[in-house]
Formats: structure tokens, C-alpha cells, sequence
């Protein structure tokens, strides 16, 4: 399955670490491309009648608000055979997006809640 972001998006290439490193944490495979699949729903839901819950910096999970109900907006997408968010109220739901997320499921998926949000 090639994705959007490996097709589209210039990561400059890295030299591996020399010897071996001592670390409290390391974070491997957190993946630039499920932050960037994260930031382009987050944007295409804004474009679609979603607000933002918070803003401020997100990784991979942010929060919207709108005026149309959770469940509505979920059922929809349910119904096409995505998995939505989690819904936390009747007008908030907890988005998550990571490199697994293809763009033309994206756009459906914001397209879908456009449609019930009538935007």
C-alpha cells in the first residue's frame, strides 16, 4: 500500500548513529508521517465545520467541538465503514491519526462529516 506521505513528503536522509548511546528514553518510529496524517484531518475536519478544542501543539490525538451531535457525525462515518473518534460529549470527539491513514480516507472521512454537519 503506498501512502500520501512517502509519495509526497521530503525527509532528508540520516546518518546512523556512531557507537553505541546510553538514554533514560528513546523514541523509535513515532513516526513524522503520523504527525503530519494527524495535522491534515485535524485541518480537513476544521474545513468541514469542526473546531478545534484546544489550541495547541498535538501529536497524534486532538480534540474537536462543533454543533452538530458526536453520535450523529460517528454513525455517519460508521455506517461508510470508518472508524471515527472517541466521542466525549454530544459535541466533542478524540480524534487519532497515524501513518496508517491513508489521504483518500481522509478526505472521505472529512467529506462524510461535512455532509452531516451541513457545511
Amino acid at each position: 500500500m503506498k501512502s500520501i506521505w512517502t509519495q509526497t513528503t521530503k525527509i532528508p536522509g540520516r546518518n546512523p548513529l556512531p557507537g553505541n548511546k546510553k538514554t533514560e528514553v528513546a523514541v523509535i518510529g513515532a513516526g513524522l508521517f503520523g504527525i503530519l496524517a494527524a495535522h491534515y484531518l485535524k485541518e480537513q475536519l476544521e474545513q468541514a465545520g469542526l473546531t478545534a478544542r484546544y489550541d495547541r501543539e498535538f501529536f497524534h490525538e486532538f480534540v474537536t467541538e462543533g454543533d452538530t451531535d458526536s453520535g450523529l457525525i460517528l454513525k455517519a462515518l460508521e455506517e461508510k465503514g470508518i472508524l471515527g473518534g472517541l466521542p466525549l460529549n454530544d459535541r466533542e470527539i478524540l480524534w487519532c491519526a497515524t501513518e496508517q491513514n491513508r489521504k483518500e480516507d481522509i478526505d472521505q472521512a472529512a467529506q462524510i462529516v461535512k455532509e452531516v454537519c451541513g457545511e
